[in-house]
């Protein structure tokens, strides 16, 4: 039809892909477990703990936030390479 984009077939993905797409997710899934568990155990720090160890705590949450985020990208960009509507290709 006129006016409608034409859908290229998205690129087959090659085993060593699929393996680094297994890999991260793996990566995220325990990730974001062991930030679940550690937010529990920041919480507790903040309504409990001294000043020292709370900056600890949240550094380390920070830390992980940070991590997660790392690993969410790296999957997203992952990904994106065989979104035939991203226009990398």
């Amino acid at each position: 039809m006129p006016g409608e984009k034409a859908s290229l077939p998205a690129p087959r993905v090659s085993k060593r892909s699929l393996e680094r797409i297994v890999d991260l997710h793996q990566r995220l899934t325990q990730e974001t477990r062991a930030l679940g568990a550690h937010h529990s155990r920041l919480l507790g720090a903040l309504l409990a703990c001294d000043a020292h160890t709370q900056r600890a705590m949240i550094i380390e949450y920070r830390d992980r936030l940070h991590s997660l985020h790392k690993l969410i990208a790296a999957l997203s960009n992952l990904i994106d390479r065989y979104d035939p509507d991203n226009g990398s290709e």
